[in-house]
């Protein structure tokens, strides 16, 4: 493990790594039944570099009015192309408690997206643990739920 680490380290710029940018397009109600609500937050990926980008996993998190009401892993299912940007949805499933009675919520989502850097050892440095690039986002705002469904 420590010749790992001092060979990852003395190769410094062979691993310059240049984040995707992530940003929140949109959030909207997907879905309602009596049991709560799918929200489906469109996320959209800037990749500034000429290689492909593979995410790996996204973990990510919605709170309403400071309380954490959902929390969920999973893989984006896409590819954020070289010089491109790639549209993505995280779905999130809220109880029908969690959702103010008013429904209407301040509300903040944050994700981590791990992603695979291009390069010959990208995987195996991914794999070992050594080198597990990251990007984070969030998004603060309000929301409004429709009330139809809560009413009857």
């Amino acid at each position: 493990m420590a010749l790992a680490l001092t060979f990852t380290s003395s190769l410094g710029g062979c691993f310059r790594i240049v984040k995707p940018e992530i940003d929140v397009v949109s959030m909207r109600v997907a879905e309602q039944t009596p049991e709560g609500v799918v929200v489906d937050v469109e996320l959209a990926a800037a990749n500034r570099t000429k290689k492909d980008l593979k995410p790996h996993t996204m973990r990510y998190w919605l709170t309403l009015d400071g309380k954490r009401v959902f929390e969920g892993r999973r893989s984006p299912q896409a590819t954020f192309s070289a010089l491109g940007v790639q549209n993505f949805t995280a779905p999130i499933a809220i109880a029908a408690e969690d959702i103010p009675e008013t429904g209407t919520a301040q509300y903040e989502f944050r994700a981590v997206i791990t992603f695979l850097s291009p390069g010959p050892l990208a995987k195996v440095f991914f794999d070992l643990n050594l080198r597990n690039p990251r990007v984070v986002t969030q998004e603060r705002g309000e929301i409004h739920f429709p009330t139809s469904e809560r009413d009857s």
